[in-house]
């Protein structure tokens, strides 16, 4: 596993860090505005993946992602996509908290 360089070496420590983690098969990086698409398809779309069992729309996959991309640039880390590099285009989502282990969702959608 080898350790992307930051995106900006002058950032601001306040605000997440671009870091990616890479491996052979599989790449971790922040979540992006443009990870609306794969992030519904994968996750918000499907009852049996969401945390209440309640399907998203587009709408509101967008206003959660907003959300989520507030949360990591307020408090420095939050919510990855995990791309598959063997797959282009293929990407899921993992959630990292206080109070859970990271753990990928069960689907993933071609983007």
């Amino acid at each position: 596993m080898r350790r992307m360089p930051l995106d900006d070496a002058r950032r601001d420590d306040r605000r997440p860090a671009s870091i990616a983690l890479e491996t052979e098969r599989v790449r971790l990086r922040a979540l992006r505005p443009d990870d609306l698409n794969a992030l519904h398809a994968a996750v918000l779309s499907d009852p049996v993946v969401t945390c209440d069992g309640r399907a998203r729309t587009l709408a509101e996959g967008r206003e959660a992602l907003g959300a989520k991309l507030r949360h990591a640039e307020e408090r420095g880390f939050g919510m990855m996509a995990v791309v598959d590099r063997q797959r282009a285009g293929s990407c899921s989502a993992t959630r990292a908290s206080s109070t859970s282990r990271m753990a990928p969702t069960s689907r993933s959608a071609t983007t």
